[in-house]
């Protein structure tokens, strides 16, 4: 799983729904890392939303065997990090494990075949992988002189390349401890506030009015049932593939 570009899915209304301190609002359905990125992102200027993210699961310690991979921050996503959010790119350093974008290892589909030695993204033989593409093969021969000099590039480039693996529990819990520590600057007035309400499954999507207005996301909680609304000139889907908000037609 890569971490780099944030995919949101919107739906939009004409006007805007504001809070009570005359920002637009953003309902987010789903507290995973994108929509907790998400978050983080369209809090900041230059959209400086006030966002309230709805999850459905009630902890982050529950487990979830589906959800049970590793996310890949590439240079993409450190440099969302270095722009939003520079403490959480400290905390990926720490807790995550780091790796290299400049090698490659290609396993076998075969279990019985032993897995080979890493190669580098220069020395890659597009001629044996891809013998129809004659295009690219007289390309290989120029990557592979170029091999040396790639060798010998300075550790800080060589550190741009680096990516970072990180459970998905952790990743959202470094991205909440982010929500958490830039809310003290959403009390100055600098970013828009995040509230995250977990616990409510989602349940519909309707305009508020007639006349184009915002629109209403309805939740149920999955503790005593109460149904709560909330509305926002954004509604962000980041439940998942199988997203609910995005089989939704207001």
């Amino acid at each position: 799983m890569s971490f780099s570009l944030i995919p949101v899915v919107a739906h939009l209304s004409t006007p805007d729904a504001t809070s009570s301190t005359n920002r637009k609002h953003a309902v987010i359905v789903g507290g995973g890392p994108v929509g907790l990125a998400t978050a983080i992102t369209l809090s900041n200027p230059p959209h400086s939303y006030d966002v309230t993210i709805l999850e459905q699961q009630a902890s982050v310690e529950q487990y979830d065997p589906t959800k049970a991979y590793l996310y890949n921050v590439n240079p993409r996503g450190q440099k969302w990090m270095k722009e939003y959010s520079p403490s959480a790119l400290e905390k990926l350093k720490e807790r995550g494990s780091l790796g290299s974008m400049s090698r490659i290892t290609i396993v076998p589909a075969d279990p019985n075949t032993p897995i080979p030695a890493r190669k580098h993204l220069a020395a890659y033989d597009t001629k044996k992988n891809n013998p129809a593409d004659n295009d690219n093969n007289a390309a290989t021969v120029e990557m592979q002189e170029t091999t040396t000099a790639q060798e010998e590039e300075s550790k800080e480039e060589e550190l741009d390349k680096r990516s970072f693996w990180i459970p998905r529990h952790s990743m959202i819990c470094l991205l909440e401890d982010e929500i958490q520590e830039q809310q003290q600057q959403a009390a100055n007035g600098q970013v828009g506030k995040i509230v995250l309400k977990k616990g409510r499954q989602f349940a519909s999507m309707v305009p508020s009015d007639d006349n184009g207005g915002p629109l209403t996301v309805s939740v149920q909680d999955v503790e005593n049932g109460t149904v709560e609304s909330y509305d926002g000139s954004l509604v962000v889907a980041a439940d998942g593939y199988n997203s609910e908000v995005r089989n939704v037609s207001p």
